[in-house]
């Protein structure tokens, strides 16, 4: 067993470390999203939402777990009935089959938060109905109303179900 641990010591920490993937970043319904590869059982996002902005109207998904934290601005939850403000450094978890949005409170900063689902699919949803930042005019096209159909049209099969 001590063999082992040695080998383990000596390893390079390159060769220790998996292969990291590039992250992408696309806009949906006007918010900006950075997918991280993960190599974990959950998808990792940073959301970057405009002054004043809306995110996705109240849902809920069936098996998705999902947490905030904000990293900067303000963010106003819905939960169930409840209406509730998290700042830098605050967090919220959502656990499955429960109803809730968000939006960004301020009129003049952008809110940045980190999300996270779990279990891993949620990025695939991104990937599909987003559209990649670099492309022109990106941040209103994932808002126009063919982009709001395809959200609506795919949301079941990636566990979103709007509560409207």
């Amino acid at each position: 067993m001590l063999k082992g641990l040695h080998k383990l010591k000596n390893m390079s920490s390159a060769a220790a470390l998996p292969r990291q993937l590039p992250t992408e970043t696309r806009y949906v319904m006007g918010h900006l999203i950075t997918r991280y590869p993960s190599t974990g059982n959950f998808d990792l996002m940073m959301i970057q939402t405009p002054p004043g902005q809306d995110g996705p109207p109240p849902h809920f998904h069936q098996d998705f777990s999902e947490s905030f934290v904000v990293v900067s601005g303000i963010a106003e939850f819905l939960v169930e009935d409840q209406r509730m403000k998290r700042r830098a450094g605050e967090h919220l978890d959502v656990p499955p089959r429960t109803v809730h949005a968000f939006r960004n409170a301020s009129a003049v900063e952008p809110l940045v938060m980190f999300n996270v689902y779990s279990p891993k699919g949620f990025g695939e949803f991104v990937e599909q109905i987003g559209i990649l930042a670099s492309e022109p005019h990106a941040d209103r096209e994932s808002a126009c109303g063919e982009r709001m159909r395809r959200f609506l049209a795919t949301a079941a099969e990636y566990d979103i179900f709007l509560a409207i």
